[in-house]
């Protein structure tokens, strides 16, 4: 079980719980641990084998399998992991526990032996997957080897003494380790674009629908990092609660106020709010940023003179003021807790109004010859582009300098 949580504490730290990430927990193969000298130091592949072989110190590590299984696969429940792309990660995650963190290459050669099964890859597409994953595990080693070697090592010396892991050490390791799993995450996009592009249709076909399912789990594992990061992380999300230590520690929480459920919950609900509160944002409606380029775009579709311009620049002027007092009429939410809320959607809807009297009005500017000459022209859409689909249009921050 206390190698169980080491993984769990790494997954977070380096992604290494993703099958996307061929990385293991900690990489660090055979030929690797047996010539551990300066020169691997130099590339940072030294450190990170011996934050591998410090997990050797906790015993056997055949022992130690079934209660790293066990953790994952609360892992994946507790976090509703169970499409069929999600239990494929879960069984390629468990076979990956199976097998020394030490030794490298066979990780390696497991994971893509598994993605070559399932998407039916050529040995040369194996070969290049191998050889990418490498040269991904070296560029993590180099910038973050010591990180990884640091939060191992306090992690077994915890566990060594006895004492569980709190959520202090959680938000502690996940806060400093945030360099790593950003740095990580580039590198596996980097890989599954290239993967992408060497697939036929039927590989390619499968791939993205994992590729999918794996961003989903990465939301999803960004709200909990940011919860951890906070303070609220909890044993049971690893499968430790009923460990005695840590049933004891979050007992005494509890009763001492240290660990408010209702809180965390909350956290968690004003993520998910938040989530779709970004993502609302950067359509045109939402964004008064990007509400210029809809006024440019219609100055440009009528041929509007300069005084009809500038009764457009007005007319975005007023309600871009307007769509600020919105947003600062919510302010005193965010003062009242140390969580950053999102607009309601109430807000939202209020500026998306917003936007669509600054059409209404704008629509009322052309002139009729202005209007049936745009009609005719081959250019003339009958709504701005960011009007038609702003989910495909992206906001334009600019200042409000800017605008004449």
């Amino acid at each position: 079980m206390k190698t169980a949580i080491i993984v769990l504490c790494m997954a977070t730290m380096v992604l290494a719980n993703e099958p996307e990430d061929v990385s293991p927990p900690a990489p660090g193969g055979s030929d690797i641990e047996a010539q551990d000298t300066g020169q691997n130091d130099s590339w940072g592949m030294g450190r990170i084998a011996r934050a591998a072989r410090q997990m050797s110190k906790l015993g056997d590590w055949d022992k130690q399998v079934p209660s790293i299984e066990k953790s994952l696969d609360r892992f994946w429940e507790e976090n509703d992991w169970n499409d069929e792309a999600d239990l494929f990660a879960l069984e390629a995650v468990r076979g990956v526990a199976e097998i020394p963190p030490w030794e490298i290459s066979r990780r390696v050669e497991f994971l893509t032996g598994e993605f070559g099964a399932r998407y039916g890859m050529n040995q040369s597409q194996i070969g290049d997957l191998q050889s990418q994953c490498y040269q991904m595990i070296g560029a993590v080693a180099i910038r973050h080897g010591g990180t990884m070697f640091k939060h191992v090592s306090e992690m077994v010396e915890s566990l060594q003494a006895g004492e569980p892991v709190t959520p202090e050490d959680i938000a502690r390791w996940v806060d400093e380790g945030e360099g790593a799993i950003e740095f990580a995450h580039q590198q596996i996009e980097n890989i599954n674009e290239r993967i992408a592009t060497d697939m036929n249709d039927k590989q390619r076909e499968v791939f993205l629908r994992d590729l999918a399912s794996y961003r989903k789990r990465m939301e999803r594992f960004e709200d909990m990092r940011e919860r951890w990061k906070a303070g609220g992380w909890h044993p049971r999300e690893w499968g430790l609660e009923e460990i005695p230590e840590y049933k004891k520690m979050m007992t005494e929480r509890v009763r001492d106020g240290r660990y408010d459920e209702k809180k965390w919950r909350q956290f968690d609900e004003l993520q998910k709010a938040r989530r779709v509160y970004e993502q609302k944002s950067q359509e045109t409606r939402y964004n008064e940023s990007a509400w210029e380029r809809h006024v440019r775009e219609f100055i440009a579709t009528y041929a509007l003179d300069d005084a009809q311009a500038e009764t457009a620049w007005s007319i975005l002027r007023e309600k871009r003021q307007q769509a600020t007092d919105v947003r600062r009429s919510e302010q005193w939410r965010v003062a009242r807790t140390a969580i950053l809320v999102p607009l309601s959607e109430r807000s939202l809807e209020r500026i998306r109004g917003l936007f669509e009297e600054l059409c209404r009005r704008l629509d009322r500017i052309p002139t009729n010859t202005q209007k049936k000459a745009a009609e005719s022209s081959l250019h003339t859409v009958e709504q701005s582009p960011l009007e038609k689909n702003p989910s495909e249009s992206p906001a334009i921050p600019v200042s409000e300098n800017a605008i004449p």
